[in-house]
């Protein structure tokens, strides 16, 4: 019993160790991006979870950073990125902690081009929530993670792999550095592997290496380092002189809108788009008072007839008429007499 203890004990210290050493060697997500060559093509992968854990479907677009640049307010230490996700035009990515990103967010700098060039750049602020997104690099993949609330809780909706990651079955292999056309034989042998696997080598390695495992313990990790370092960066020179400058240029963007929304208030541009609309409401009240609405509370469609046409007003629908002239029922019957019923409504059935 007494050795059952000690073996315990020294699996949770050994564990502690473990988990000690890999959170101080973890790499924050700016330093991770360093090496990643912007022009690098990549496969995507949807992300499937179910009872016997990942499975990965091979998409038919391919999400990739199309430019990497420094980022506008610590460029010497973290990146921009512009991003293409789901087929969807790219989108700004900034890091989602200036002392050490666990990963990059969807973005936008606020102000203007009057504000960015005196004031600076503002990074919009941090959100998590049903609608948030992150991207996490690891290992060379690119994980696009959903419904983001925080690195415990989030949901794995694509990874991206460098073209050729696990030797890609294709049409086409590389041999000693030359590229042979692969024969029928073998084209029909890789979709046969393919059948029976489970999918392309890229999905097996994805499962044999325990991607989304990997990408679990790295958040687990990275978070506790997140932790550690902001609340040192928050109390270091560098740090104290971007949280107060980043308080004073939000502070300023926001009395710049305050002020500049006063002033178009207060605009003769303003007051003409303001009687505009008061007398388009004004056009349109008129008008309806020429028109009759004919209400059809039946279930069926019923024809009416008006000035030489007819219309269909189908079950609980309505339509509106010039009430300048008589309007029937198409096989015959009056509905309303002209410039009876002005503004009002008729029902039918």
């Amino acid at each position: 019993m007494k050795y059952l203890v000690v073996s315990v004990i020294m699996t949770i210290v050994l564990g502690l160790f473990a988990f000690k050493a890999a959170e101080e060697n973890v790499k924050s997500q700016s330093e991770a991006l360093a090496g990643i060559d912007p022009n690098q093509e990549y496969v995507t992968y949807r992300v499937n979870q179910n009872e016997n854990g990942y499975s990965f479907a091979r998409q038919s677009y391919a999400n990739k950073i199309t430019e990497k640049s420094a980022e506008k307010t610590l460029p010497n230490k973290h990146f921009q990125l512009m991003v293409e996700i789901d087929s969807r035009d790219a989108s700004l990515y900034l890091p989602d902690n200036m002392a050490f990103p666990l990963a990059y967010r969807p973005a936008i700098y606020e102000g203007n081009k009057q504000t960015k060039e005196t004031i600076g750049y503002i990074p919009s602020k941090v959100r998590t929530g049903m609608n948030e997104s992150r991207l996490v690099f690891l290992d060379g993949l690119i994980y696009n993670l959903t419904q983001y609330y925080g690195p415990e809780k989030y949901w794995v909706w694509s990874v991206s792999v460098p073209k050729g990651y696990g030797k890609e079955a294709g049409a086409e292999e590389e041999t000693g550095g030359k590229k042979k056309k692969m024969s029928l034989k073998d084209k029909l042998k890789a979709m046969k592997d393919m059948a029976t696997s489970g999918g392309d080598a890229a999905t097996k390695k994805l499962v044999s290496e325990d991607a989304i495992g990997k990408l679990e313990a790295y958040m687990k990790a990275a978070a506790a380092k997140q932790k550690k370092v902001e609340a040192a960066w928050a109390n270091s020179k560098e740090g104290k002189i971007y949280i107060e400058g980043m308080k004073l240029k939000r502070d300023a963007w926001a009395k710049f809108v305050r002020k500049d929304r006063e002033e178009y208030f207060n605009s003769e541009e303003y007051r003409r788009i303001v009687e505009n609309n008061r007398l388009a409401d004004a056009a349109r009240a008129e008008s309806a008072k020429s028109e009759v609405v004919i209400k059809n509370t039946g279930t069926q469609s019923i024809c009416v007839s008006h000035s030489g046409g007819s219309r269909s007003i189908s079950a609980g629908g309505s339509a509106s008429f010039k009430c300048d002239m008589d309007i029937s029922y198409c096989n015959g019957g009056l509905i309303v007499g002209a410039d009876q019923h002005c503004g009002g409504t008729v029902t039918i059935q």
